[in-house]
């Protein structure tokens, strides 16, 4: 049952490492009737040379080489020519499991769901953290961020990039990814789920979405770009606000404020005087705060609102162990 068309679109810039393996995980698809977009976003590398050495060796390959514009500027011009009935989405340092689009669009089709999503292996360097395969989920969409909207961390499922998901072309029709930014695709994934009446979400790890080690969640390059992240959790909230969903309003506030903490970590960790832009959305929402949270996480919010020298000494530390025990 592989009748319609997936379309892959790969953002490409200074992968070559990386490249040949996540492209060959996609030609080998036990799907076989697959559209592969390579979007070469510029790269000063070989990876546009690697992109026209694959084009070459199946016609189901397209390439554009472009301009630099960053991730979102290589989605969106990949999804300009896009002919499938559905759209995949790949990061070209990750890779996939060879049934992986043959799961989803069977899973898709069978249960009429508008959009699937498998589970995802968090690779870094030699490790893997295989996702459990548990038993798969059909769900309204609303229910999909419901549970999503209890989740922090890496190991978030259903999660909210755009890799590792099937959805139906027609939603792509008239959106874009926002340029310019980083997690630009956190909008798009909550409108994708709240539009569906069946979303689906196979939990068996399907995808592998590389880190280059664990360290290196926590001490990577964070720059400007990276507070692109607060605008976008806080654009769910007025966006429940304008559907007049309080329950989910409320459970995208709750989020965004563990988002505005682990920015604060990270802007501090990099020495970025937005730290104190954190501290103070903390601070001046902090009965709030208090009322949203309990636990653990409460008095993590209220060391750093009251502590923050000593919260994130303790945070430093706790973050080593993560990574070296």
């Amino acid at each position: 049952m592989d009748n319609d068309k997936i379309s892959v679109i790969v953002p490409i810039y200074n992968v070559e490492r990386y490249l040949r393996k996540c492209v060959y995980s996609i030609l080998r698809q036990s799907y076989k009737n697959l559209e592969i977009i390579l979007v070469d976003d510029g790269s000063t590398d070989n990876s546009g040379v690697i992109c026209d050495e694959f084009a070459k060796l199946d016609g189901r390959i397209v390439v554009i080489h472009k301009v630099n514009g960053g991730l979102s500027s290589a989605r969106n011009d990949g999804l300009e020519i896009v002919t499938g009935k559905y759209i995949g989405f790949v990061d070209s340092d990750d890779w996939i499991e060879p049934n992986m689009y043959k799961r989803l669009y069977d899973f898709l089709k069978i249960n009429k769901c508008s959009v699937v999503e498998c589970a995802v292996n968090n690779v870094y360097g030699e490790s893997v953290e295989i996702f459990d395969k548990k038993e798969d989920i059909i769900m309204n969409g609303r229910d999909a961020i419901k549970l999503q909207l209890k989740q922090v961390g890496n190991n978030i499922f259903p999660r909210i990039a755009v890799w590792s998901k099937l959805f139906e072309a027609d939603f792509w029709k008239n959106r874009r990814f926002p340029e310019g930014k980083i997690h630009e695709d956190y909008m798009l994934t909550c409108e994708a789920f709240y539009e569906s009446k069946k979303v689906g979400l196979i939990r068996e790890g399907l995808y592998n979405h590389l880190y280059t080690n664990k360290a290196s969640i926590i001490n990577s390059k964070f720059g400007e770009k990276d507070l692109f992240l607060e605008k976008q959790y806080a654009a769910r909230i007025e966006y429940f606000e304008r559907s007049k969903d309080d329950e989910l309003m409320v459970m995208a506030l709750r989020q965004y404020y563990y988002i505005v903490l682990t920015l604060f970590w990270k802007c501090a960790v990099n020495k970025m005087k937005q730290e104190f832009y954190y501290l103070k959305i903390m601070r001046g929402n902090k009965k709030n705060i208090m009322k949203l949270t309990s636990g653990m996480i409460r008095q993590q919010f209220r060391l750093a609102i009251y502590l923050p020298k000593v919260y994130l000494f303790f945070r430093k530390i706790i973050e080593w162990k993560k990574c070296h025990l």
